[in-house]
């Protein structure tokens, strides 16, 4: 993209990492979907893809102990985000 080829010449040496869509209540999926895509983009554009998200499912659906309303992580779902990065 436009954006990153003017990231990389700008600051060539910043790491760009993009980040997965967390997953969503009934959109899961989607969501699975899309991220895919995201991460292919990354992989052309030579970018870091994360997607701490997956942390926050139960098989194919959210764990919906880790979420306040089905979109926006609890407190356990964001310890659940960052045991990711541990």
């Amino acid at each position: 993209s436009n954006l990153l080829q003017q990231i990389k010449f700008r600051r060539p040496e910043a790491e760009v990492v993009l980040m997965g869509i967390f997953p969503r209540r009934d959109l899961e999926a989607k969501v699975k979907d899309m991220n895919k895509v995201l991460k292919r983009v990354a992989r052309e554009a030579g970018v870091r893809f994360e997607d701490p998200g997956q942390e926050l499912l139960k098989g194919r659906q959210i764990d919906e102990s880790l979420f306040v309303d089905g979109l926006h992580p609890n407190e356990a779902g964001y310890e659940c985000i960052a045991s990711y990065y541990r």
